[in-house]
C-alpha cells in the first residue's frame, strides 16, 4: 500500500514558492549538493486573499496549502 505524503509550501529565491514534495537536489562534479531544483506544482489561489494581501498557495500534486509571506 502506498502512502501519500502531503509536502510543504516554502519559498525559494531562485523558483518562488514551492513545494518540497517535488524537491530533488542536485550535485556539483565533486559529489557535493549544490542548489535544489523543484517541479511547477504550486498555484496561488488569488480568490483568498485577504485586507493585508497575503493570499493561500497550494501544491495541486500533494495538497500543501501555506500562506504569501510565509
Amino acid at each position: 500500500m502506498s502512502v501519500k505524503v502531503r509536502g510543504e509550501i516554502t519559498y525559494d529565491d531562485q523558483y518562488g514558492h514551492v513545494c518540497k514534495c517535488t524537491e530533488a537536489v542536485e550535485y556539483d562534479e565533486d559529489g557535493y549538493p549544490s542548489h535544489a531544483s523543484y517541479l511547477p506544482t504550486v498555484k496561488c489561489d488569488r480568490s483568498s486573499a485577504t485586507e493585508s494581501g497575503s493570499y493561500v498557495y497550494y501544491c495541486e500534486r500533494c495538497g500543501a496549502t501555506g500562506w504569501s509571506g510565509l
